[in-house]
This record gives structure tokens, C-alpha cells and sequence, in this order.
């Protein structure tokens, strides 16, 4: 019988005056920051390990967020930040929907036969996830311009991505649930292109 490690520790929410937050997820543990002007425009997806289902989110400026699966065979998700934690559920067809922790609707991802999967927000207008041959993807705002890309960094057994983000994308409120859904979306691509 295969044994069980610990899977997730998480402090809860910090007092007014600070602003940072601890989850531990088996031997892991990250100090999670909210995003700030010094986190600069170019961040990275980490994983935990070279075959766990746990990736970090590191800026400059620190740790934001960590996405992980809740069950070995599970299709649902968890994002935590600093502030509050998602949870991102994969139906059947591979649409990926991000609800708060009061169980509302923030995001939906729709995929597109052909072209680009469609993200729609709770508010405001629909996002294009654009997948770019050979160079990761593309998250394009309905009038054509670049939110974010995700390139993988290089070297041979390196599994890290890099996350570019523009100024425009660093002023959304709902910027950290829209990173995990597009990252959760990238890996559920590449899970079945192999």
C-alpha cells in the first residue's frame, strides 16, 4: 500500500498589517507575496520537483503563486496567493472554469476547435489564448493586444517557463487567477499532446 505524504498546510489569511502567506505542500513550503511594482515584467513557472504536480510562480520580488493538483487523478486544481486561493475544475471537454473561495465564477476557459481558446472573464471583455508554434502562448485582450506570453526557458532537462508580462496585464485585478488558469490550460495541453 502505497503511503499518503502530507499534502497541504496553508496559514490562514494574514493580519491587516502584513501581507505575506505560507503554504507547505508535502516537503515544500513557499512564503507567497502579493505582486508588486518591483516584481518587474518577467516572471517564472517552477516546478516543485522534477515529476511533481506543483509549480511556483517566482518574480523578482518573490514567490506569488503555487498551483497544484488535489488528487493524483483529479481535474481539479488549487491556486494559492498571498490573499486568497482558486480553484480551477476541468470538465470532460477540456474547458477550464476558476471559481473563488465563495464559489463564484471569476474565469472560464473555452477551447476552440481551430483557433485560439477564448477566456472569459467575470467582467470585461473576452481574452484570446493564442498557442504559438515552437514558442509557448499567447494571451491577447479582444482588441489584439499582448497581455502575456509563456516561453519555455532553455536547456535540455529544465522544466521552468518564463512569463512576460505587459503593463496592461500587471494592472488587472484578477491577474493571478488569469496566470493559473493559462498555465493550468498549457499543461493540460501538454499532458495530451504526449
Amino acid at each position: 500500500m502505497l503511503r499518503r505524504p502530507s499534502r497541504v498546510v496553508i496559514q490562514p489569511a494574514s493580519p491587516p498589517g502584513e501581507s505575506d502567506r505560507t503554504v507547505a505542500l508535502g516537503a515544500h513550503t513557499w512564503r507567497l507575496s502579493p505582486p508588486t511594482a518591483a516584481a518587474g515584467s518577467v516572471w517564472t513557472w517552477r516546478r516543485a520537483a522534477p515529476f511533481a504536480r506543483i509549480w511556483a510562480l517566482d518574480s523578482p520580488a518573490g514567490t506569488h503563486l503555487v498551483l497544484h493538483r488535489l488528487e493524483p487523478f483529479s481535474r481539479t486544481w488549487r491556486a494559492d496567493g498571498a490573499a486568497e486561493s482558486w480553484s480551477l475544475v476541468r470538465n470532460w471537454s477540456g474547458a477550464i472554469t476558476v471559481r473563488d473561495e465563495r464559489d463564484a465564477i471569476l474565469l472560464r476557459l473555452h477551447l476552440g476547435w481551430l483557433g485560439p481558446r477564448r477566456i472569459e472573464p467575470a467582467a470585461g471583455p473576452d481574452l484570446a489564448l493564442h498557442r504559438r508554434l515552437l514558442r509557448g502562448y499567447a494571451l491577447e485582450s479582444s482588441e489584439g493586444r499582448l497581455l502575456l506570453t509563456f516561453e519555455r526557458a532553455g536547456g535540455f532537462f529544465r522544466s521552468h517557463c518564463r512569463v512576460t508580462l505587459a503593463e496592461s496585464a500587471l494592472a488587472r485585478a484578477d491577474l493571478l487567477p488569469l496566470l493559473a488558469l493559462a498555465w493550468a490550460s498549457a499543461l493540460a495541453h501538454r499532458a495530451h499532446a504526449h
